[in-house]
């Protein structure tokens, strides 16, 4: 039977730390509660064989008798000898059983025992240890302990499909962890592998984090061979974290239907031919994007060939060539070839997909012609390139220049070091000639000492020729001159490279580009050019400026008239000034005159301005739009509300501005027709930088030492590297259950 102390009232003469108690039987309805102050806590009554022991007390204890079933005899006693004696708390840190709460044997065959401990109570306080010793050794006792036993042991099944479970949960964890340590190599672009698979990044990557977390450290330690960190595993999940990137950006492309395609190609280090193919989408708040989807290799450049390979993207991304409203390419006639090139082709099937010229091709081509033109110009490129090659063509020679540099650090600004002449982007050459114009002062004394030095005898002769050529003062005007016209240049060509650039925006910038120069060309800014370049070469102490010796042109160029001299040295660079700037201008009135694609640009932002009305679109558009005239009704809904609002609308971008406007998604949700109109110019790519970044990518990706990297690693691996923040929001439980569920071993 079970065994319950009842609570009673306390002598308050008692000064005890343990008020008496009396122990008896009790009713189950009756409410039990501790006697001492350190269990304060109610004693459900009622225990049963099926309760649970763990909710009473940890399992590690091993009692026979309920709650501290010691007390004196009975509360009388108690009263009338308040100083008799008592149970002592201290009992239980050697008999910890004492105070155990579980439900007791209903009978025994130690009869006193089982009155003493379980029925009635225990009260000889005068002999209790030995007396609780004597009944750790009974049958009674001992019985309780085993049936305490019995009910903490756990089925042997139950055990094994325990210790599984959490060995299923520490392999997952450590095959997650597996999963992140590859998809943060991939973002960062590093290497995977390494001269052995010990010393592989992933490896020591995945070792350095088992430190502070034990189940991969185990997985690790595993003598099996399936860690799932073979080469083969590693390639099937890059190529999961891959397709799942494609499925995201594919994802969002029909609700945002049509597209302009942008393409380049260049080879890679193994000597390859990588097509790097963009598409161009707007969302409904006006956002433009630029999304790389992908390298593609091709044994030619041929039209057809290139024509082929984007029927095919287009195909497995499920994407109709029939949405595609703009082509973006270089001029090379193999993409804008009017015949057979590939705008060509894909105006024949689709007619509406306008070609737009590379606006920042189309820039460095203006550069590239004048500086193919103009002699002074051109002469002046080759003594750049040269003298950085001589420079950076030997190392000592290098390290000797920059003692010179410490030495000059306060007059060359920050000490820049010679920059390497870009072979393609002649606009990006400004940063040579930056770069020599910015450490003069210690280029010319550094030359000095090469010409004398006896440590630098072989390269004597080139140095006295540059030492020669820099301290002219024609060198140094020609220097200055072209680095403020490739300065304007570069920073236009800044502007044309944003993604978020539309092309009524990169025209905008282009006719600026053109007035500048225009402004650039007169007497004003020449003399300002040439009283710095003299200021400065005094401070060089270079050679006075002069004319040089005179020379009779042919008379087949002159023919009768008499040949013109300059009368000056400052008239002599008047002319080179003037010339250089007016072959910039010609060139870019040449390269971006008028187009088709500009044409009807200009004829779309009339009707948007309401100037015309839907004849031109209703030809062009065709089925774009389903009724043009509720196109020229939402048109005029849009005009009449910036008209309420007093907004002059004079162009396109006013049009855009005014509908970007986060107090207006009311009037596009009325002038829905128009906003589908602005979203399909909006398609139109201006540049094919985001193209041209993705070869960026490319270098780093593809090096010398991971040129044998496959076509399909390498498409996965440049994925994964350019659209970082779409990776990055990856579950990775959702890739651990498609990537298990391929093979049944790994279940």
């Amino acid at each position: 039977m079970d065994k319950f102390v009842i609570r009673s009232k306390k002598n308050s003469s008692d000064f005890q730390s343990v008020p008496a108690v009396t122990v008896s039987p009790c009713s189950n309805n009756e409410e039990i509660v501790d006697v001492h102050e350190d269990f304060n806590e109610p004693v459900p009554s009622g225990l049963t064989e099926q309760d649970s022991l763990s909710d009473v007390i940890p399992l590690s204890q091993s009692h026979c008798a309920c709650a501290r079933a010691v007390a004196e005899a009975s509360a009388s006693k108690s009263k009338q000898k308040p100083y008799g004696r008592r149970f002592i708390p201290k009992w239980t840190e050697t008999f910890s059983w004492i105070e155990y709460r579980l439900p007791l044997p209903r009978e025994s065959r130690e009869k006193d025992a089982f009155q003493a401990f379980v029925e009635k109570g225990f009260d000889r306080w005068k002999d209790a240890i030995e007396r609780f010793k004597i009944h750790e050794r009974s049958a009674l006792h001992l019985a309780a302990v085993s049936g305490l036993l019995d009910a903490e042991k756990t089925p042997i099944s139950a055990t094994f499909s325990n210790i599984l479970k959490r060995d299923m949960e520490d392999n997952r964890s450590a095959l997650k962890r597996i999963f992140s340590s590859i998809r943060y190599l991939c973002l960062q672009g590093l290497a995977i592998r390494g001269k052995t698979e010990e010393t592989s990044n992933l490896r020591q990557l995945l070792i350095e984090r088992s430190l502070d977390y034990l189940p991969l450290q185990k997985w690790l330690e595993r003598p099996e061979k399936y860690k799932w960190l073979s080469p083969e595993i590693c390639n099937e999940i890059i190529m999961d974290f891959s397709l799942a990137t494609q499925r995201d950006i594919v994802a969002t492309l029909p609700s945002r239907v049509y597209f302009g395609l942008m393409l380049d190609e260049s080879s890679d280090i193994s000597a390859k031919e990588q097509v790097s193919i963009c598409f161009r989408t707007v969302d409904d708040d006006f956002e433009i994007y630029e999304d790389f989807l992908g390298f593609y290799e091709t044994a030619t450049t041929k039209s057809a060939d290139l024509f082929n390979i984007v029927m095919d993207t287009l195909k497995r991304f499920n994407i109709s060539i029939n949405n595609c409203r703009s082509q973006c390419y270089d001029g090379a006639s193999a993409m804008a070839g009017d015949i057979s090139g590939l705008k060509t082709r894909i105006m024949q099937t689709e007619h509406r997909a306008l070609f737009v010229h590379c606006r920042s091709h189309s820039l460095n081509l203006v550069v590239q012609a004048e500086v193919s033109r103009n002699t002074d110009i051109a002469n002046t490129m080759s003594l750049v390139q040269n003298f950085i090659a001589f420079a950076r063509g030997s190392p000592k020679r290098l390290a000797w220049f920059h003692n010179f540099q410490d030495q000059n650090d306060n007059a060359d600004a920050n000490g820049t070091s010679f920059r390497p002449f870009c072979p393609t982007r002649f606009i990006m050459r400004k940063i040579s000639i930056v770069s020599i114009t910015s450490n003069y002062s210690s280029l010319i004394e550094w030359l000095q000492d090469l010409e004398t030095n006896e440590d630098f005898v072989k390269c004597k002769a080139e140095a006295a020729g540059f030492l020669a050529s820099f301290q002219r003062f024609d060198t140094f005007f020609k220097f200055e001159m072209l680095r403020q016209i490739f300065t304007t240049l570069e920073d236009a060509n800044t502007q044309l490279q944003g993604a978020q650039l539309n092309f009524q925006r990169a025209e905008a910038v282009i006719e600026a580009l053109k007035k500048v120069f225009i402004d650039a060309r007169s007497e004003e800014r020449f003399d300002v050019l040439w009283t710095s370049a003299e200021a400065s070469a005094k401070f060089y102490d270079l050679d006075e400026p002069e004319l040089p010796r005179q020379r009779r042109p042919p008379a087949r160029r002159t023919g009768s008239a008499a040949a013109y001299f300059p009368s000056t040295p400052k008239e002599m660079y008047r002319k080179i000034f003037f010339a250089a700037y007016d072959g910039v201008i010609v060139g870019l009135s040449d390269r971006f005159e008028p187009s088709s694609t500009t044409t009807h640009l200009k004829k779309v932002q009339e009707f948007l301005i309401g100037k015309t009305g839907v004849e031109y679109l209703e030809e062009f558009c065709q089925n774009d739009f389903e009724d043009y005239q509720r196109l020229l009704l939402h048109r005029n809904i849009a005009l009449d509300a910036a008209k309420s609002e007093k907004k002059e609308i004079k162009d396109f971008q006013d049009f855009l501005d005014f509908l970007k406007m986060d107090h207006h998604m009311g009037i596009r949700s009325l002038a829905s027709e128009v906003v589908k109109l602005v979203k399909i110019v909006l398609t139109m790519a201006v540049t094919t930088c985001t193209a041209e970044r993705s070869y960026s990518g490319l270098r780093r990706l593809k090096s010398y030492l991971r040129s044998t990297m496959t076509q399909k690693r390498l498409n996965a691996v440049a994925l994964l590297n350019t659209h970082r923040d779409i990776v990055k929001t990856f579950e990775l439980d959702v890739l651990l259950d498609n990537f298990i569920a391929k093979v049944h071993l790994r279940m």
